[in-house]
């Protein structure tokens, strides 16, 4: 219990309790990487998460909430926004040590890099259409495709038709299809497969993601 006293002779008798805790320690950060902007859901593996009553991740010296994820005891956050250097070329990414804490104040002397990286961009990709059966190689042409950890590829997502494609043959509009990896050849360039369609004449937008998570 701690209690306290005014004198130094008569003590408090509510009994009050302070509970000490062994370091929290962080070991993997997931995904390593996220745009410039935050809003990357990011989970911190460790040891010694439990036990805690203030959770927090903080990145370099921006502090955020985090949370205990049941299914491993990892720490999970959203990213802060990076803090901008206008000396700094967009499309040059910019590190930060991220660490943990289980109280609001000591955090972990394992600091972990987390990257930050400007949004891709994606001017053309070839070809614009394939087998229903899937399996075609899409090589998508761009700038900053580079720039992350975990590149992927998604196929699909509801979508208002447009009136040009009012003008076309019927296509079925569908909602999520499927998302697949992505190889990186260089930072204007990457590609992945097509997934199999759910039907013929199957139109879907196609975004890339440099972290597996935003897209």
């Amino acid at each position: 219990p701690v209690e306290v006293g005014l004198n130094g002779g008569q003590f408090s008798t509510e009994g009050l309790r302070y509970t000490y805790l062994p370091s929290v320690k962080a070991l993997v950060i997931d995904p390593p990487s996220g745009p410039r902007n935050g809003g990357t859901a990011v989970a911190i593996l460790g040891a010694d998460t439990l036990g805690g009553v203030d959770y927090r991740c903080k990145f370099n010296g921006s502090i955020v909430p985090a949370s205990v994820r049941t299914s491993d005891d990892a720490l999970v956050c959203t990213t802060p926004p990076a803090v901008t250097n206008a000396t700094l070329d967009d499309f040059v990414p910019s590190a930060v040590l991220a660490s943990v804490t289980v109280n609001g104040q000591d955090y972990s002397t394992d600091q972990l890099p987390f990257v930050y990286h400007s949004a891709p961009i994606v001017s053309h990709i070839y070809p614009q259409s394939g087998s229903a059966r899937g399996g075609n190689v899409i090589t998508i042409s761009g700038h900053g495709l580079s720039l992350g950890s975990q590149p992927r590829c998604r196929y699909g997502h509801a979508s208002r038709p447009s009136l040009a494609a009012y003008m076309q043959p019927p296509r079925v509009q569908a909602t999520l299809v499927a998302t697949v990896s992505a190889s990186v050849l260089n930072g204007n360039t990457m590609i992945c497969h097509t997934p199999m369609a759910a039907a013929p004449l199957q139109t879907v937008p196609l975004e890339v993601s440099l972290n597996g998570q935003q897209f």
